[in-house]
């Protein structure tokens, strides 16, 4: 007996020193940062401020407010106030296995909820978890006294009063009251009677709370939560509770599954196995005691609340000691598979208690991101330190920077309210008005500006001078780029209306800022109406191609309304404005490119149709506008790679776009130069040398293109764009891409190499006259000409067939439309794309070739055709080609 109670000493002092050692040295995080803030104010202001704001009760609020005003209000003072609680916890299910299933399986469970990582986590913190764990198990041993009548008055007052504190501390305490009520049920009829009692007093005094608690359940939602899967929530929660970390990571993955997946299998057959009969319907009892409200609390993910395994935190000790009551008491050769069992769960739960315990999460097996700190403390004195008196801080989580703050400066929490664009701008140039900079602090795991509003405002008006990374926070210090802050209204272009699928249409966009230059991020804005409900979750991508559709910077996400809610909860008639962030590759080819977007079901990744206002396709993605992407500027050591060519510049690489190219066509290639001096000097020169050495083409280019050598710096990075039309008729095989970089055109390289290999091919060219069924006499610049066309009646509407020729090789890769008009003028129906369903671009025609060119207009009577409107327009920009008379279009005569 002394040497039990010397055990239990040990592991009472273990469980307290390890719940001490490291209390202090993390920053609070969101939560405890909140719960110090509120428990400054005065007792009124606190009942009222949780009672408007919080999902939790008052209670603990009020006793953090009293236990401050003796201990203080820093980390470890507020946290030692839950450090009491956790540690007596320890005592408390060490008692209710005394009285469930004997003394031997009292050290146990003191043993399992001292080294429990989950239990210790949340003793360690300045919320209420750790109270509401304490009185749920105080309310559950006095429901086990009830059966002796000289104390079951007394106890059911003592229940009574327990339970309302522990409600009134935490709402999900009510699944430890259903607990306490199954135990009573099947304890006796006093039991029982007792705690129906105790419910009728309970409920009375919630009365005056009810109205907040309403409140606060009809506010119970969060449009960042994942759907509901119970399943998955289960997983998580018994990962949660064994390790202190959910399951992906525990233990490398695999390993980790199999040993949660070891425990509850074990702890079910220790359960049923062993022992006489009445020690087994002790374990089945006990278990049903915590498993019963647990699982009800899980099932009611289903309704899609907010679900976190802290949540059934109450229940966790009842569950401790159900284990510690399962691997004890077994005889013969079950007793060594108990042994084995409690080894392993003790095993496990250590190594999750080293995983909290380790500073930073610099543990050698895992990192979760659940246990990451947010080092608001160190977030506020580097502002402090570096910050001036009129400098604005803007952050997105205002608890921790208030906290630690303390009323030395104030802090602006942006964005905030709705979520509009123009009212983050309001915002922001109100902040700044007057300041010499703008601190931002702001925490991944808020996503508060899903849609890069803000962010868009200050990167295009402000230059960051600092950034810190600190776990989960950023912080940024943002200075003017002139004597104020230039922050930019965006100029909406309109777009169509075009629509998306059955659910939205596009209405217009626009572009944050001027200039953009390679290697920074383009900003822009797409506004959609909502036309219905969508009926699952959407995503949307934006990037930046050239006019070969090359691809330069590509931005995906989740769009959200003002709300933060994703597209399955948008409703019909509203107007959503989405932001998108496209980072520009570093060294993109200067000069004009295009802005894509396209919405796609997150789900299956399928990416919705876009067809105009009448319902014609378009295609799966949308043109917005053209971008200019001024050169960017990038530095380099010279390496070991790097070629020199000519005076002062070396190659450093080159790639070509395709390993095969038609004749006619343009084999394009971006070329790395490293400049070894400045301004070097010289022209780039490129040979399509055939398998026999015979040059098939050389040009001759201005060495930088858009940036000319002669403004380089020592050592900058220039990527420049080079284009070489393969001659129609070369002869089809395998030609050697060759580059050089002489002084001049007419001089002689002293070296060249090559830089790829190309297949090239031939296409079959029509150059006789090719019948058609009326001729046409239209000409466009750039030497197309449309020799004729017919009309003919298709099972979905008319199939326009043009055939082209060209009076010599144009110099751009048009794109072709046609309009199907009513006899009032207006759009019933359009086609556009590249000519000879894509394969056969404009700048690939030979002279006097001719090419066959259908389109389908779908999804009209051909009988309502007064018109087919045909042209020719620039990808990019969207700028119609002219006719020689002026003409940005032609009318064709729509009879079959």
């Amino acid at each position: 007996m002394i040497a039990t109670r010397g055990a239990f000493l040990v592991v009472m002092l273990a469980g307290f020193a390890l719940r001490t050692v490291h209390l202090g040295r993390d920053s609070f995080w969101w939560d405890e940062a909140y719960s110090a803030i509120v428990a400054r104010q005065a007792v009124e202001t606190i009942v009222e401020t949780v009672g408007r704001e919080d999902f939790h009760p008052p209670l603990h609020y009020l006793a953090l407010h009293a236990w401050r005003a003796v201990a203080g209000e820093g980390e470890y003072a507020l946290r030692f106030l839950s450090v009491w609680f956790g540690t007596i916890t320890i005592a408390g299910a060490a008692r209710l296995a005394w009285v469930w299933f004997g003394r031997s399986a009292a050290l146990s469970a003191g043993a399992l909820v001292a080294a429990s990582p989950y239990v210790a986590y949340y003793a360690m913190e300045a919320r209420m978890f750790a109270l509401s764990g304490l009185l749920t198990l105080l309310g559950l041993l006095l429901i086990e006294r009830a059966p002796v009548k000289s104390r079951s008055i007394v106890g059911g007052v003592a229940f009574a009063a327990i339970s309302l504190a522990n409600i009134y501390t935490f709402y999900y305490a009510a699944f430890g009251y259903l607990a306490a009520g199954l135990a009573a049920l099947s304890r006796s009829w006093r039991a029982t009677a007792s705690f129906v009692t105790a419910s009728i007093v309970v409920l009375a005094a919630l009365l005056p709370w009810m109205e907040a608690l309403t409140q606060r359940i009809a506010a119970w939602h969060n449009p960042w939560a994942d759907p509901a899967d119970p399943a998955r929530v289960a997983l998580w929660t018994w990962s949660m509770i064994w390790t202190g970390v959910g399951p992906p990571g525990f233990l490398g993955g695999t390993v980790g599954l199999v040993s949660l997946a070891a425990i509850g299998a074990m702890l079910a057959l220790l359960t049923l196995i062993g022992g006489d009969r009445s020690i087994r319907s002790a374990r089945v009892r006990a278990h049903l005691i915590w498993l019963v409200p647990a699982a009800l609390a899980i099932g009611i993910v289903l309704l899609r609340p907010i679900f976190h395994p802290r949540y059934v935190f109450p229940l966790i000790p009842l569950l401790l000691v159900a284990a510690a009551g399962s691997v004890t008491g077994h005889r013969g050769g079950w007793k060594y598979i108990a042994r084995a069992s409690f080894g392993l769960i003790l095993g496990v739960q250590l190594l999750g208690l080293y995983h909290i315990l380790t500073p930073d999460s610099r543990a050698p097996l895992v990192r979760p991101i659940s246990l990451e700190r947010d080092h608001y403390r160190e977030a506020v004195a580097i502002i402090l330190r570096e910050s001036g008196p009129n400098d604005p801080i803007l952050t997105n989580a205002p608890p921790g920077i208030l906290y630690y703050l303390r009323g030395a400066r104030a802090a602006i929490e942006l964005p905030r309210g709705p979520y509009r664009p123009e009212a983050v701008l309001a915002d922001l140039r109100a902040a700044a008005t007057g300041a010499p900079r703008i601190w931002s602090i702001t925490h991944d795991l808020r996503p508060s500006d899903p849609e890069g509003f803000l962010r868009a405002q200050l990167d295009r008006g402000s230059r960051t001078t600092l950034r810190g990374d600190l776990g989960h926070l950023r912080v940024w210090a943002h200075e003017p780029t002139g004597r104020d802050f230039q922050f930019a209204s965006p100029v909406e272009h309109p777009v169509g209306p075009l629509l998306v699928g059955d659910d939205l249409t596009v209405l217009r966009w626009a572009r944050i800022g001027d200039a953009v230059t390679a290697g920074e991020t383009l900003h822009i804005q797409v506004t959609w109406g909502v036309r219905r409900r969508p009926d699952r979750d959407l995503g949307m991508w934006a990037q930046v191609i050239d006019e070969r559709g090359t691809l330069y910077g590509r931005y995906d996400h989740q769009p959200r309304d003002e709300a933060y809610r994703p597209a399955r909860d948008w409703q019909p008639g509203t107007v959503i404005t989405t932001g998108h962030a496209i980072p520009v590759d570093t060294r993109t080819p200067p000069g004009p490119h295009l802005v894509e977007v396209a919405v796609y079901e997150l789900s299956s990744l399928a990416t919705l149709p876009v067809s105009s206002d009448r319902g014609s396709p378009i295609g799966v993605s949308i043109a917005l506008g053209p971008v200019v992407i001024s050169p960017g500027r990038e530095f380099s050591e010279r390496r070991a790679e790097d070629i020199p060519l000519g005076e002062g510049v070396a190659l450093r690489c080159a790639t070509t776009f395709g390993d095969s190219v038609a004749d006619g066509m343009l084999l394009s290639l971006d070329v790395d130069w490293l400049a070894l001096a400045p301004s070097p000097r010289g022209v780039t020169r490129l040979r399509l040398v055939g398998e026999d050495g015979a040059a098939a083409l050389e040009r001759t280019y201005p060495l930088g293109g858009a940036r000319p050598a002669h403004l380089w710096d020592h050592g900058e990075l220039v990527r420049e764009r080079l284009s070489l039309r393969v001659p129609a008729g070369t002869p089809a095989g395998r030609y050697r891409v060759l580059i050089a970089v002489p002084s001049s055109e007419k001089a002689q390289p002293s070296s060249e190499i090559a830089v790829g290999t190309v297949r090239v091919s031939t296409i079959d060219r029509v150059f006789g006259s090719i019948p058609v069924s009326r001729h046409s006499n239209a000409h466009w610049l750039d030497g197309i000409d449309l020799y004729g066309f017919g009309v003919e009646r298709i099972a979905t509407g008319v199939l326009l067939r043009l055939v082209w020729t060209a009076r010599g090789v144009p110099e751009s890769p048009y794109k072709v439309f046609v309009h199907a008009l009513d006899a009032r003028g207006a759009i019933l129906a359009q086609h556009d794309g590249v000519p000879d369903a894509w394969r056969r671009p404009t700048d690939s025609w030979a002279a006097g070739e001719f090419i066959v060119d259908e389109h389908p207009i779908s999804g009209v009577d051909a009988a309502r055709i007064h018109t087919l409107r045909v042209g020719l327009y620039d990808a990019i920009s969207g700028t119609r080609l002219r006719t020689i008379e002026g003409a940005d279009s032609v009318d064709l005569d729509p009879r079959l």
